[in-house]
């Protein structure tokens, strides 16, 4: 983008998704936890998306390794995508978000690791795991600059990609599948999401 250029695009008709699913989903670590109603709060949330080749590519992959009869009710991940931070107060705005952007060293680079899940009381999440020192670094300014308007549910990042949600225990032998093992991308394009999922915004970085 050029100087002067406006950074952010509203997103329309974007979809909705249940904001349990959201948390769960993004909170999730190996060892099940337990997500009460209470912890069922709106967020924001900050991502990158693949373009659409590379995305379409995903999408194939999962849904003729996944048989459908093993999918729990969320299905397969329509929008790959990887989550740089999820807990922003419904105070911060889309606007102080721009900002930071414009702050950050872009563009943030990544490859992709092997396929593995998170589990939950109810279901497992297959994701595809990613290895990132840019998105290491970029949650660490994000969780210092934000540090009074976001809830952090665990201390620990783990840069993931989900590719669907299946039943529990389900499919054993796609674990550690290193198909896309070492695929490259690199992104200063971001989007993020407001609380409930109620809004999208594209926003870029001027350079």
């Amino acid at each position: 983008n050029q100087d002067g250029q406006n950074p952010v695009k509203k997103i329309n008709n974007y979809m909705k998704m249940d904001d349990q699913y959201i948390w769960e989903s993004l909170t999730a670590s190996p060892v099940s936890i337990t997500v009460t109603e209470s912890d069922n709060v709106g967020y924001g949330c900050l991502m990158v998306f693949l373009d659409d080749e590379s995305a379409s590519e995903i999408r194939t992959f999962a849904r003729d390794n996944i048989p459908e009869e093993f999918l729990d009710e969320f299905g397969f991940e329509d929008e790959p995508h990887i989550t740089c931070q999820y807990g922003f107060h419904g105070s911060v705005t889309v606007d102080e978000i721009t900002e930071f952007i414009q702050t950050i060293d872009t563009p943030i680079k990544v490859a992709l690791g092997d396929i593995t899940r998170f589990t939950q009381d109810a279901y497992d999440v297959i994701k595809m795991d990613i290895i990132s020192k840019d998105l290491h670094d970029l949650s660490d300014k994000i969780r210092k600059h934000f540090k009074e308007t976001l809830e952090v549910a665990f201390p620990e990042y783990q840069p993931h990609m989900t590719l669907a949600y299946v039943k529990k225990g389900k499919l054993p032998y796609i674990n550690a599948n290193n198909m896309f093992q070492g695929k490259n991308y690199v992104f200063d394009e971001f989007v993020y999401s407001t609380p409930n999922m109620e809004e999208k915004y594209d926003i870029n970085k001027n350079t």
